[in-house]
């Protein structure tokens, strides 16, 4: 179906819309790796990572590595081995979450 933002003006666009029905067990973070894993499976030849390292800026970062604040993500989604990496991440928001109870007022 055509776009329906003003920032692509009605053009066809080719992508997945998803819609949570219960904000309680959606987990956006698993679902956007097994996403981009699934994609890049099916469509090796046109799937690109945004960014990187290129000839002017040896040093450039990929966006998601950015935007996670390393590459395990990245590296998690082209092993198709996220598993461990969800292990992690949900192990480390425990601890967060623990750490931080003391000082919540409400």
């Amino acid at each position: 179906p055509p776009a329906t933002s003003a920032k692509y003006g009605g053009q066809a666009l080719r992508g997945v819309r998803l819609h949570a029905t219960d904000r309680a067990a959606y987990r956006p973070i698993p679902t956007a790796l097994a996403l981009m894993a699934e994609i890049r499976r099916t469509h090796p030849a046109e799937f690109r990572w945004v960014g990187g390292p290129t000839p002017r800026d040896a040093n450039g970062q990929f966006w998601l590595d950015r935007l996670t604040g390393d590459p395990a993500a990245r590296q998690a989604v082209e092993t198709g081995r996220f598993d461990a990496l969800l292990a992690d991440r949900e192990r480390e928001s425990r601890a967060f979450e623990a750490r931080r109870r003391p000082y919540l007022l409400y």
